[in-house]
């Protein structure tokens, strides 16, 4: 090989090893990219895992200690919100929320137990006597539910109890007519329909639910402006007696009762073991000026309550099985019925069929509130008597 030849050769080996390691180069250049751009991706899958984890979350804040499903409160824009002070609350406890110096219980009720108290009602229904033609339920929101505004909704840590009744209502056999109460409360949730010191509603609460209960029943509702009231001031309930907090006391509320225009008499039993005795009215006066001034409302929470209207001269016989908040519902509903009659279940030891079955009872009416719909001890008291 002459010397030409030579100093070609070493040309080209330097060629090709200046290629190749441009190669090797671009090549360590493409895995930088692919492994930078693989980075980018995960971080913005990343990302937007966490926003949209937030965006689901944030309007909630739900805490489902039984791992099972929930309704969140739903964010929709209306007229008629409650009035946003900028407040934003406190919690007192896990049951417990503060706000505007109210104090709400917290409702924690899922898709289990609205089934599991259909199921409830549902049983007890196929367990009344064949005399009882017409059964309603009528499962009443709480204070939480209606009192909060917008704001407050979406994030306070309690459930949507529409969704939750209407859960309730679409788990109902045929034989049970739902009264739907909580869009008729909706509508006037500015107005004062829930104490601010107790659990319960008001009597004008009571009263947009009997008009409710009359159109599902096909009644004539007393007009409200055709009745003279009495107003109870400094009341403070079951809220302040359970928080002792000064603000509620500061807050207190007014109990207001309606007269009754009716020919009507009361008989009572006042213990499970003990005898009916009659009254002259269905309100308890003396209870006014007492630490429990709800008592006032059918006398408490007895076992069995009779009140007979001799202005009513069909011989219709309603029963209604209630907790608390029937007690300032019941008054609404003389005039109707030649017969009331009322059991308050965690009272009565009795059997109901039986009783209905005795008395002839037609109509039954169960009206609960939501709490008592997901609370074990209540239910296991239904089931009971059943």
């Amino acid at each position: 090989m002459n010397n030409h030849s030579l100093e070609q050769h070493k040309k080209n080996r330097q060629r090709k090893k200046k290629q190749t390691l441009q190669r090797q180069k671009n090549q360590k250049n493409i895995i930088i990219i692919l492994l930078v751009m693989a980075v980018v991706v995960m971080v913005i899958i990343g990302i937007s895992s966490c926003v949209s984890d937030w965006i689901k979350e944030k309007p909630n804040s739900v805490s489902d200690t039984q791992n099972s499903e929930i309704y969140a409160q739903k964010s929709t824009e209306n007229k008629n919100d409650i009035p946003d002070n900028g407040d934003d609350g406190y919690y007192l406890n896990e049951d417990i929320f503060v706000w505007n110096k109210q104090a709400f219980e917290l409702f924690h009720g899922n898709q289990k137990n609205a089934e599991t108290y259909a199921s409830l009602i549902n049983h007890c229904s196929q367990h009344l006597p064949e005399t009882v033609q017409n059964i309603y339920s009528m499962v009443i929101p709480s204070h939480i539910a209606l009192g909060l505004p917008q704001r407050l909704k979406n994030i306070v840590q309690s459930n949507n109890q529409q969704e939750y009744i209407h859960q309730i209502y679409q788990h109902y056999n045929s034989s049970v007519k739902s009264v739907p109460v909580f869009d008729t409360l909706n509508k006037h949730k500015q107005e004062y329909i829930f104490f601010r010191t107790d659990h319960r509603w008001t009597t004008l609460g009571s009263y947009y639910a009997y008009e409710q209960f009359c159109s599902s029943a096909d009644l004539s509702p007393t007009l409200l402006t055709n009745r003279k009231y009495t107003d109870i001031s400094s009341f403070v309930g079951s809220m302040y007696t359970v928080t002792n907090l000064e603000i509620l006391k500061n807050n207190a509320d007014t109990l207001r009762y309606y007269d009754i225009d009716m020919d009507y008499r009361i008989r009572m039993l006042k213990t499970k073991n003990g005898s009916f005795k009659t009254y002259d009215s269905i309100y308890n006066l003396s209870a006014k000026n007492t630490s429990d001034a709800y008592q006032l409302f059918l006398y408490g929470d007895n076992p069995v309550t009779q009140i007979i209207c001799s202005d009513v001269r069909s011989n219709q016989k309603l029963l209604v099985i209630k907790d608390s908040y029937g007690n300032d519902f019941i008054p609404w509903l003389i005039g109707h019925y030649h017969e009331i009659h009322v059991i308050d279940f965690t009272a009565y030891d009795g059997n109901i069929p039986y009783y209905c079955r005795n008395n002839a009872i037609d109509t039954v009416l169960f009206l609960n509130d939501v709490m008592s719909s997901v609370n074990s001890f209540q239910i296991e008291h239904i089931a009971s008597v059943f």
